[in-house]
């Protein structure tokens, strides 16, 4: 019942990113999860933790938003190359 209550949590986050990015959930396996209405590939995950350092990272940022410009965080762990995280809702006013 675990591996259900996950997978219906997955699809949840998928439908409402596409929704806000005004994309289109994928239903076919091994896919993306949403393609965006500008053609990028969005990967949509959702934990129920494991983010706490990220978050924290982004609200640091925040307090030093310089001209109405949004909060970006660069993260990387050991080995892997590094990514970018911002909140959805600055990215998609970037995006306007």
């Amino acid at each position: 019942m675990a591996g259900q209550h996950s997978r219906n949590k997955g699809k949840r986050g998928e439908r409402e990113v596409a929704k806000q990015i005004g994309g289109e959930r994928t239903w076919w396996a091994d896919a993306i999860d949403v393609l965006g209405p500008d053609g990028w590939a969005y990967e949509v995950k959702w934990w129920a933790s494991g983010l706490g350092k990220l978050y924290a990272a982004i609200a640091q940022a925040k307090e030093y938003e310089h001209a109405g410009q949004p909060a970006v965080v660069v993260a990387k762990t050991d080995r892997e190359e590094w990514i970018v995280a911002m909140p959805l809702t600055d990215y998609l006013e970037y995006l306007r």
